[in-house]
């Protein structure tokens, strides 16, 4: 995720800006699921924002592509996981 991002963070391509904001909002979602499942216990919640991170990551997938297809491909290993 990293390397994709700091390759269109680096890019100075139009619309690099969204992209790196729907990143953001990616990992927002990404990092809030572990404290809902192992924190809280909050098992069906962490679930149904498994789907939202899903949506996050084809969001994400998509917009990095429009900039780098290189970027959007290191995404997909992450994807997967």
């Amino acid at each position: 995720m990293g390397v994709a991002t700091f390759k269109v963070a680096l890019s100075g391509a139009p619309g690099a800006d969204h992209a790196i904001r729907v990143f953001l909002v990616h990992l927002s979602v990404n990092l809030a699921w572990a404290p809902l499942f192992f924190g809280a216990k909050m098992v069906r919640t962490a679930a149904l924002l498994n789907f939202v991170l899903l949506g996050a990551i084809v969001a994400t997938v998509i917009e990095f592509a429009q900039i780098s297809t290189t970027a959007a491909w290191l995404l997909f290993p992450y994807g997967l996981w």
